[in-house]
């Protein structure tokens, strides 16, 4: 009887982890080694709970559930907190968009609608500025909030031929009707509109810029 087992088990396959040793049933991929090493490695990725753990490390007897994988009828288990990470990753986000700049340009609607629609990336002035790197841009008399952002990269002086030959940067439909002296535009890139506005105390006679940190 000795004789006979040990023949039945040389026919049974090899683990396909090639480690040389052969399965338990001939419906079997991997030896019992691997199969255990496996589950724990399974369990150890699991979402675990919403303090962080890294799940259970699972069954790792000869059936093998990797960690904690529900009931019979196929319930995906205790997938951890879901809610938790998401949540902090958006305020996180939120308070770096804050933070990733000090000043805003008072800009009225009707240019920032244009500006944050990605349709205006010229900002006509009357004079020149050296500021650049990321603004907010808070709009004219809407009482202290700051409603989206663009990086501000250069400034042009900007003839009369030069103003009608980009009025797509821009969108004015006359020179004439400036009330500027000598006119430049501000160059922004990379606008975008908050999801949500932030609140900034803007401070009183601030017509262009406003300090918001």
């Amino acid at each position: 009887m000795k004789q006979l087992a040990s023949t039945g088990a040389e026919r049974l396959p090899h683990c396909k982890n090639r480690c040389g040793r052969r399965v338990q049933t001939k419906r079997s991929k991997l030896c019992s080694n691997c199969f255990g090493t496996n589950a724990v490695r399974s369990g150890a990725l699991s979402a675990g709970n919403a303090k962080g753990n890294p799940g259970n490390a699972g069954n790792t007897s000869a059936k093998g559930n990797p960690g904690n994988a529900g009931n019979a009828k196929g319930n995906p288990g205790n997938a951890g907190s879901t809610s938790v990470g998401p949540v902090k990753i958006r305020a996180g986000r939120r308070s770096g968009l804050k933070r990733s700049a000090k000043y805003a340009l008072v800009v009225k609607k009707q240019w920032l609608d244009l500006i944050l629609a990605g349709k205006k990336n010229w900002e006509i002035r009357g004079c020149s500025t050296t500021r650049r790197g990321w603004i907010h841009f808070a709009e004219s008399q809407a009482g202290g909030k700051l409603v989206g952002r663009a990086r501000l990269v250069d400034c042009l002086s900007v003839s009369e031929s030069m103003f009608m030959k980009h009025f797509s940067n821009h969108h004015v439909k006359s020179w004439s009707a400036m009330p500027y002296k000598h006119v430049y535009a501000w160059v922004l890139e990379q606008a975008e509109r908050y999801d949500i506005p932030f609140e900034y105390d803007h401070q009183q006679g601030a017509v262009i810029w406003v300090k918001t940190q």
